[in-house]
């Protein structure tokens, strides 16, 4: 390698070796080079990663790269949170040269390849939870979707796969559709089991706390809610910004949830000029479910705001969460006359927990 010229392509060997140490410190890598130790710029490493061609599934040579990368860290760098979504994509079919096949049909891998164009893509993808690291793992082209009982196996397959090449991954993370439900179903996940097993370890469940508070605020603008004897209803906020839109702040209280929101009610209750029996309910759930973001939504140690600090930290965030896990359990969606409880309720509860 100290012997190379331009003219000289990298040996594999010498491939492997510059992808080794750029794995285990970038920082040494450029130091050593910065000693006229004749390595790859980091911009060829990257190339050479680059080139790599991935058809749907495991990859095998991906997956030891990682390995390679998280060799000699420590458990806080390797523990992981997995997470897996479904995405539209438009059907195309292209004849792949380095493959010898058209491309573009659904592709489960193992779980077969069959002749309808694909429509969506299921992306599987991890992220460190306590540094800043995150990549895509895998990916399946599937047609309308992935049926329930294959991505039940997928989830599992990714997991084994993960802890395999020596990450820690300690929970899964995915939205609130349907096929996913019924997946995790099959896991045996509920609220009082929300996790599952894998090679002994236990993994827990998590749905997406921005698609739950979606999926809250869109049963919210269609029927009422009620808890015990109270009642919060979305005509309030409609009401409220009829009054205040003149005002600059209304800019701010357009936000369902927002403590800005809550304030704008209650200061239209006082002066009276929302004349509504249900207005302060509906007040003190809006500023329950600003709280439950903040607490849901924490990135650092210590915070000015209460609700907005880590866990073990703060007995307000604690207890709180306590408390809301039961407020959900208790709380009921009333539309034309019909009491029910939407998914994204247990969803909720299920987080929670």
């Amino acid at each position: 390698m100290q012997l190379k010229n331009k003219r000289r392509t990298w040996t594999n060997n010498g491939k492997k070796l510059s992808l080794n140490l750029f794995y285990k410190s970038p920082t040494a890598y450029n130091f050593l080079r910065l000693q006229k130790v004749n390595l790859p710029a980091p911009s060829t490493i990257r190339r050479w990663i680059g080139q790599t061609k991935f058809l749907p599934g495991i990859n095998n040579i991906f997956f030891s790269h990682i390995e390679k990368k998280f060799e000699h860290k420590s458990y806080k760098e390797k523990a992981c949170t997995v997470c897996f979504d479904e995405m539209y994509i438009k059907e195309f079919l292209e004849y792949s040269k380095d493959y010898d096949f058209i491309e573009g049909f659904q592709d489960l891998e193992t779980y077969g390849r069959i002749n309808k164009s694909a429509n969506c893509v299921l992306v599987f993808m991890a992220r460190g939870i306590y540094t800043q690291w995150k990549f895509p793992i895998a990916y399946y082209l599937a047609h309308s979707g992935v049926n329930k009982s294959i991505l039940k196996e997928l989830i599992t397959d990714i997991v084994k796969k993960i802890f395999d090449v020596g990450l820690c991954p300690k929970l899964i993370v995915c939205d609130q559709s349907t096929s996913n439900q019924s997946a995790l179903k099959l896991l045996n996940i509920s609220e009082e089991n929300p996790f599952f097993f894998v090679n002994g370890h236990k993994i827990f469940t998590l749905y997406d706390v921005p698609h739950l508070l979606i999926s809250v605020r869109n049963n919210f603008i269609e029927a009422c809610f009620q808890k015990d004897n109270k009642i919060f209803s979305f005509n309030d906020i409609k009401e409220t910004y009829k009054i205040d839109k003149s005002n600059e702040k209304i800019k701010l209280a357009v936000q369902v949830f927002s403590h800005s929101m809550s304030s704008a009610i209650r200061t239209c209750a006082e002066t009276e000029q929302l004349l509504s029996k249900t207005a302060f309910d509906t007040a003190d759930f809006i500023e329950f479910m600003n709280n439950l973001f903040d607490c849901l939504n924490s990135k650092s140690l210590f915070s000015h705001n209460q609700y907005n600090a880590a866990l073990n930290h703060s007995g307000t965030v604690k207890t709180f969460l306590l408390e809301a896990s039961k407020y959900f359990l208790n709380l009921t969606k009333i539309k034309k006359g019909k009491i029910s409880q939407p998914p994204c309720f247990k969803a909720v509860v299920l987080n929670l927990f």
